[in-house]
């Protein structure tokens, strides 16, 4: 039942395996978010994006 659990993101094994490794808040962000991502490439450009701070154009 587990494998099911851990394919409803719909990741591939890379993927499970970069997501199982994130921090708590951040696997909560990107499955709150609802987005689709399938890859581990998808993933770290997501997490990439999620840890940029924001810069203050002035």
């Amino acid at each position: 039942m587990s494998c099911m659990e851990n394919q409803k993101q719909g990741f591939d094994m890379q993927a499970q395996t970069y997501f199982d490794s994130l921090p708590q808040v951040l696997k909560a962000q990107i499955v709150q978010s609802g987005v689709k991502l399938q890859t581990k490439e998808e993933l770290e450009q997501y997490c990439k994006n999620a840890l940029e701070t924001p810069q203050a154009k002035g």
